[in-house]
Order: C-alpha cells, then structure tokens, then sequence
C-alpha cells in the first residue's frame, strides 16, 4: 500500500460511545458518593463514641478513593474526545497533503 492511501482512520461514533460509557461511569461513581454519604449519616445516627471516630475515617477514605475514581473516568471521557479531534485532525492534514501531491521522501 502507498503512503498515500494510508490513513489512521478514526470512527468518530465509535469514539463518542466510548466517551459516552466513561461519563456512565462517573455518574455512577457519583451515585455511590451520594449513597455512601447517606450510609455515613445513618450510620452516625446509630453509633456514638469510639465506633464513630472509626466509622469517620473509614468513610473519609472511602469518599476519597470514590472522588479521584470519579475525576478519572471524567478525565477518560474528555481524553477520548481530544484523541478523536486530534486523529481527526491528523487524518484531515494527511488527506490534504497527498491529495496536494505531497510525499514523504
């Protein structure tokens, strides 16, 4: 095959639905944020002293590790776009430079 007809070829829809399924994911990791909160009150309700010093941190940490899991799958979801915009690009400038004549020497 020619440079010419190579191309990266990126499926634009392809790449939305994988964007797509890590804001799913994020939202669900929302969710359990909420719920774990929910989890904290009611636990907190319940349980005084020494329990609920240890009840605290555990869901301290919790939450925690849930946000940055959280802010990941954001993050992945943005990623995809800009991969799928970049090659996009790419794709577009190496098109219109053998379509010009170009070629790689």
């Amino acid at each position: 095959m020619s440079a010419a007809n190579q191309k990266i070829m990126v499926n634009q829809n392809h790449m939305d639905l994988i964007s797509a399924e890590f804001d799913k994911c994020a939202n669900y990791v929302g969710e359990i944020i909420t719920e774990t909160k929910n989890m904290k009150n009611i636990m907190a309700a319940n349980y005084k002293g020494r329990a609920t010093a240890g009840l605290n941190d555990y869901f301290t940490v919790l939450n925690n590790h849930l946000d940055v899991l959280k802010i990941c799958y954001e993050q992945l979801a943005d990623y995809t776009i800009m991969v799928r915009d970049v090659t996009f690009s790419v794709d577009k400038a190496l098109e219109i430079f053998y379509n010009k004549g170009g070629a790689i020497k």
